[in-house]
């Protein structure tokens, strides 16, 4: 698919309302999935972060909630509701509700102040046909005075393939009592655990999780929230935000240097059912040096799985920049 040849810029003076949203989506009419994709990019100015929201964020995912910077994934929910207006645009070929994020790249060229104005830009970037659908890019460009501080790379799937309807997978039994109070528990093993890697944290996820991130991020998609509101989307019970796995595998890796310019890349495999016990298993990784660099960069390869290692929800690569 390609793109048409006008560039429509949509600005906007505040964050658009996530919640207003999924409700354009349930009411929108039926996309054709063959027209080109629209030339379309949506811009905000943020005037600073609000800092109790970014401590309930920094909380829930696992980052230090006592630091002046925001959290290196926090600048996603500040364009997600920009990549939302991408594509309910009435020009977008693709309807919303079924698309899948299946990959996310994040690179932090800097720590970024929670009292900084944030100029935030995406677009639509390139589309490829697959044997099963359409793939498809959005970008966002995130500048502070006229400086990069930040971009990522979000990637989409929308199947297309009707004889091979997409399923919810049943998901592993849960070793995590509905009624748990934590968002975590974790126990570290120092021993390696397989042939790949070299640590394994264990962490233990409750029901309310879904809600929780839905609250501090404003991503109340319905597959989130409650069983009852998941299975109207063809799933058993609801399912952990992409977005919040990445976001506290993050956290934990780069514990130790939080502020330190990075990328970070996952792919998004088998969901997440709440309640849940996930793994994450990980060991240190050593990538070719950059080319404006001599020395290698250090970093990690992570997987994130059930416990019986036998479903891979998350796997990626961590890099210090």
């Amino acid at each position: 698919m390609s793109h048409s040849s006008d560039l429509q810029i949509l600005r906007f003076s505040d964050q658009p309302a996530i919640t207003s949203q999924y409700l354009r989506a349930l009411l929108a009419r039926s996309r054709p999935g063959t027209q080109p994709f629209p030339a379309l990019e949506a811009q905000l100015r943020i005037n600073g972060c609000r800092s109790a929201k970014v401590k309930q964020y920094a909380a829930l995912c696992g980052f230090a909630d006592n630091s002046p910077f925001l959290p290196v994934t926090y600048p996603h929910i500040l364009a997600f509701p920009l990549h939302m207006e991408l594509l309910l645009h009435k020009d977008f070929p693709l309807p919303l509700l079924g698309l899948v994020h299946i990959r996310n790249r994040i690179t932090a060229v800097r720590p970024i102040s929670a009292k900084e104005t944030l100029d935030i830009r995406c677009f639509l970037g390139e589309q490829r046909k697959t044997a099963k659908g359409i793939e498809f890019d959005v970008h966002t460009d995130i500048t502070s005075g006229g400086e990069p501080v930040w971009q990522s790379l979000s990637t989409n799937f929308c199947r297309q393939n009707k004889t091979q309807p997409p399923t919810a997978k049943p998901e592993a039994k849960s070793e995590v009592k509905p009624e748990a109070k934590s968002t975590e528990s974790t126990a570290v093993i120092r021993d390696p655990v397989s042939d790949l890697y070299d640590y394994r944290e264990v962490w233990q996820l409750p029901s309310s999780l879904g809600c929780r991130y839905a609250w501090v991020s404003g991503d109340a998609n319905p597959i989130h929230l409650s069983a009852l509101s998941a299975r109207l989307f063809g799933f058993r019970r609801h399912i952990v935000h992409g977005m919040w796995s990445k976001a506290r595998i993050t956290a934990h890796l780069c514990a130790d240097q939080p502020d330190r310019p990075l990328t970070v890349s996952a792919q998004f495999f088998s969901p997440v059912f709440l309640p849940a016990t996930t793994v994450l298993n990980y060991r240190r990784h050593e990538a070719p040096a950059a080319q404006d660099s001599a020395s290698p960069q250090q970093g990690f390869r992570f997987e994130l799985n059930n416990t019986e290692a036998t479903r891979t929800h998350v796997s990626g690569e961590l890099l210090f920049l």
